[in-house]
């Protein structure tokens, strides 16, 4: 009858349980890193954020949004480099009626991805989409 060594045994227990181990750390890895949940939301606007949610955007028609207390904007998109270039004239109406040009940023955004500009005390969130024509 031929007797292994006792070394090769050692070694053989060695390798199991490295692999084993190996097993359980990727798969807990894959578990956590694909976990959905977050305990922070996963983007936080200034308080004074108008959020104009989702603004689609055909062509290089100008969309006009209020934004209260005697302040609106003015948003066109055109398609630039496969992501969607956004446009702002923000403005405030005085109380006799005259209109001043807060700012006019200028953002290259990616479709369906919220972004935010500030002019001044004014930001503004929104979610640009592209519809072709």
């Amino acid at each position: 009858m031929l007797r292994q060594p006792q070394g090769l045994s050692i070694v053989g227990d060695f390798m199991r349980n490295l692999c084993l181990t190996t097993g359980i750390a990727l798969m807990v890895a894959l578990f956590v890193g694909c976990s959905k949940h977050s305990s922070q939301p996963s983007s936080s606007l200034p308080a004074n954020a108008k959020d104009l949610g989702v603004v689609t955007f055909t062509g290089a028609a100008p969309q006009h949004f209020a934004l209260g207390e005697g302040k609106g904007c003015t948003v066109t998109g055109k398609q630039r480099f496969g992501k969607i270039e956004v446009d702002f004239a923000v403005e405030a109406t005085n109380a006799d009626g005259t209109v001043t040009v807060l700012g006019r940023p200028k953002i290259l955004a990616s479709a369906d991805r919220q972004c935010v500009v500030s002019v001044g005390n004014v930001s503004i969130a929104l979610t640009p989409k592209w519809n072709s024509p």
